[in-house]
């Protein structure tokens, strides 16, 4: 699974694909809407890498233990090159 965890505008402008949106100020309570995923990998991203880390000590709190924080966030996903969907 991965997660966004940024703002709603931010994620309209572009997300990877199949991402779901959950912003880390709701994190705390909307967590269970991924808690299907507890035992899972959940790749965890925001725009450069400060929300993620906040992202993954909330769930860590909620019993996730594959969490995995992209570095640099979507920041370094663009400087890439690799591909983003637009919502409209």
């Amino acid at each position: 699974m991965i997660l966004d965890v940024r703002t709603p505008e931010e994620y309209r402008e572009g997300h990877i694909k199949g991402s779901v949106l959950i912003p880390v100020q709701e994190l705390d309570r909307e967590y269970v809407k991924i808690s299907d995923h507890l035992q899972k990998p959940v790749l965890i991203y925001c725009r450069s890498g400060n929300r993620s880390v906040t992202a993954s000590n909330i769930l860590v709190s909620k019993g996730f233990r594959h969490l995995y924080h992209m570095k640099g966030g979507i920041k370094s996903w663009i400087n890439q090159g690799l591909p983003l969907e637009k919502s409209p």
